[in-house]
């Protein structure tokens, strides 16, 4: 048996990668080592910075185990779920090798988390505006009600998004509302002051 028979897969015949044990699909960029000809996906090759055939002379050398780190697990595993696509991936893997999705970190998410985080991700640019200006208007006396009811109605609004913001727009926001309702607030009594000594 030689080495590509050695890595088909038994149920239908396809070749896999004998790096991260993945089936090497027809439109994913493969190389193959020079000595024995075995093929790798070639981002596996890469981090492998060799091959892995027992006995071929392009094996990268051997590193101690207390010299490299030991690829996490979760929940006693070694592979995760995409929440994605649904394919299983390393469980220390940050972007999946099938459909080319990138996580935050390296915790494996559900579904329903993942949508989540990509959402609030693809709106961070537009909470940052939203914010900003929220706490520009609130400098102004006459845009400063304006600012305060709306950045209120925002933020009731939009409470579990604020929590993951960084820290400096959940600040800005809670600082433009303050700001935005003393405006009003001294707005307000310098009106009633004024209708009161103008009464006759």
């Amino acid at each position: 048996m030689n080495d590509l028979q050695a890595h088909s897969d038994s149920q239908g015949g396809t070749l896999q990668c004998a790096i991260c044990q993945c089936p090497l699909e027809s439109w994913e960029t493969k190389t193959a080592c020079p000595d024995c000809h075995t093929e790798y996906h070639l981002e596996c090759w890469q981090e492998n910075e060799g091959c892995a055939t027992y006995g071929c002379p392009r094996v990268p050398p051997t590193v101690h185990r207390s010299d490299i780190e030991i690829p996490c697990s979760y929940w006693g595993r070694e592979t995760k779920r995409c929440p994605s696509c649904g394919r299983e991936i390393q469980a220390a893997a940050v972007r999946c090798r099938n459909c080319g999705i990138v996580f935050g970190s390296s915790r494996p998410e559900s579904a329903r988390e993942f949508d989540r985080r990509s959402s609030f991700e693809m709106n961070l640019p537009q909470y940052a505006k939203t914010i900003t200006w929220i706490f520009v208007l609130s400098l102004i006396p006459c845009t400063a009600p304006l600012a305060a009811i709306y950045g209120l109605g925002w933020y009731a609004s939009h409470t579990s998004d604020i929590k993951l913001l960084p820290a400096i727009y959940s600040a800005l926001l809670k600082i433009g509302i303050a700001i935005g309702s003393l405006q009003t607030i001294f707005s307000v009594v310098v009106l009633l002051m004024y209708g009161t000594f103008r009464a006759p």
